[in-house]
Order: C-alpha cells, then structure tokens, then sequence
C-alpha cells in the first residue's frame, strides 16, 4: 500500500466501507466510498442513491429495468461532504467498494489537489460500460495512484 497504511488498519477500514454501503437503497449495486486522511481519520462518506426526496430505485425498479441516471454515485456523494485539506491533515485517499466509473474517477481527479487526494484504493472490479476502463490511465495522467486492494 502506497501510503504506508498496514494491512489491520485499512482491514477495518474496508469493514466500515461495507456498513457505508448498506446505506445504500440502490437494487442493483450497493457502492460506498470514505475519504480518509494520514492519520486514518475518517473525513467523509458516501453511497450511492437517488436525490433527496426521490423514490429510492428499489421502491420503483427491479434489476431488469434498472437506470443509473438519476442515482448520485457514492464517489460524489464523499467528495461533496469532504472538507478541504489542511497542514495537519494531509495526504488523503479515497477508498471506494468498487472501481469509480469514469466520471467519478474524472470527479475525484478534479478534486485531487483541494482535497489532497493521494490514492483511490478500490476492492471490486465495475465495467464501466458507457466509457470502458479508462480510469487507470487518467489517474497516471494526474498523478494519483489507483490501486486494487487485495486483503
């Protein structure tokens, strides 16, 4: 891990990840994603749903005719609650249930320098299939490092 963050620590963190993702009323993917600082101090959470005061997918969709469009993605959901970094809080990552799609991965990349995002650490694989599996090679252009946990 490329931030130094031994593999009990960021066990737990993961184990939080998984409870930020039961939040999540979406019927087909359950995704979360936490902003997190040097000192393991958790900055924000997110997952993925519809908007405030819209019926949740899994109240009027099933799987079968299941839209992603009017869910906000659990990466932008922990991005907008994050606060900007400080001196003492630096050296961020965000640590993500699954692989951000290519907007959310372009969203975390715009943030990078006002949040002080390091890393995007992620556990399971997602196809993108509207941009393909771009992700990697924007997050080389940006100098963030995207890294596939495996624990």
């Amino acid at each position: 891990m490329s931030l130094g963050i031994s593999a009990i620590k960021m066990k737990r963190l993961v184990e939080i990840l998984y409870i930020v993702a039961e939040n999540s009323s979406c019927c087909m993917l359950k995704v979360s994603a936490i902003v997190v600082d040097s000192n393991l101090s958790i900055i924000s959470t997110g997952y993925n749903g519809t908007p405030a005061g819209s019926p949740n997918c899994d109240t009027y969709k099933t799987k079968e005719d299941h839209y992603s469009w009017d869910e906000i993605h659990a990466e932008i959901n922990a991005l907008a609650l994050a606060t900007p970094a400080s001196i003492v809080s630096n050296n961020r990552f965000i640590l993500v249930k699954n692989l951000p799609c290519q907007s959310c991965t372009q969203a975390i990349v715009a943030n990078m320098r006002n949040l002080d995002l390091k890393a995007i650490y992620y556990l399971e694989d997602y196809k993108d299939d509207k941009f393909g599996d771009h992700q990697m090679e924007l997050c080389e252009k940006a100098g963030i490092d995207l890294v596939k946990l495996t624990l």
